[in-house]
């Protein structure tokens, strides 16, 4: 599954490197100079040495020009400096483990130590609502399913690359419509005034300096109303408060 030059003979050792650029889903890669000037790479940790040669292969056949590690485990990572912007993305497969498994936990805090702020994507068997929640609360920035298509892979990884989050929807969705079912649903009553002033914002993106210069407030008492909202919806973060908060508030006309 590797490129040729790269495993002739022998399997490759800890770490394998594919040319990797520009995603082309027609697959095709790019040359020349558009080759050259790519700069895109990825890490990919992957203990399981048969899903880690298909990832590196199914992404080498979209991608052209710059590279991609891939390595059984954090530890096996070249021992050159990788930090300062030299890798865009890190993929974690975690298989059937969950984000707050210890190993899993490790390999985040390995990546973080090796790559510093880097964008972490983990790719998991199973993808239901509060497994995609809990990683996020861990800083994952991508929550690719296994069962993913590779055009779904790339364009997540892409938005991630670009700034972005991206999390199955499905599941997200069924988690709410799971929770909501085993509570009170929301109608804006569970809310003070101040606090669904806060939820708006919050559907807007806005950061709690925003809010707080906004609502003519502190920070720290941003934070409180938020941990209060999160304590009444039984939510553990803010990405999980605006999307089951997300009905609550209509666009203007």
């Amino acid at each position: 599954m590797l490129d040729s030059h790269n495993t002739k003979g022998a399997s490759p050792g800890p770490a394998a490197v594919v040319g990797l650029g520009t995603p082309n889903m027609n697959g095709t890669g790019m040359g020349g100079e558009d080759a050259a000037r790519a700069t895109f790479s990825v890490v990919l940790i992957d203990n399981n040495a048969f899903s880690r040669e298909c990832t590196i292969g199914a992404l080498g056949t979209v991608y052209g020009g710059a590279s991609i590690i891939g390595c059984a485990s954090v530890a096996d990572l070249p021992r050159h400096d990788l930090r300062n912007g030299t890798v865009h993305i890190a993929l974690l497969n975690a298989h059937g483990k969950r984000a707050s498994d210890p190993a899993i936990e490790g390999a985040l805090t390995e990546l973080r130590e090796r790559l510093g702020s880097v964008a972490v994507v983990l790719i998991a068997d199973q993808d239901s609502g509060d497994r995609v929640i809990e990683a996020l609360g861990h800083g994952i920035r991508g929550y690719i399913p296994a069962t993913a298509s590779l055009k779904v892979a790339v364009e997540a990884m892409r938005l991630v690359e670009a700034g972005g989050t991206y999390i199955p929807a499905d599941s997200l969705l069924n988690y709410s419509l799971t929770r909501s079912s085993n509570g009170t649903a929301l109608n804006g009553h569970q809310f003070t005034p101040r606090q669904m002033a806060v939820l708006q914002r919050i559907q807007q993106g806005k950061a709690n300096k925003i809010i707080a210069h906004e609502l003519s407030m502190s920070e720290s008492t941003v934070k409180v109303h938020i941990r209060n909202i999160m304590q009444k919806l039984k939510a553990t973060n803010r990405t999980e408060v605006a999307f089951r908060t997300r009905n609550l508030f209509r666009p203007e006309e």
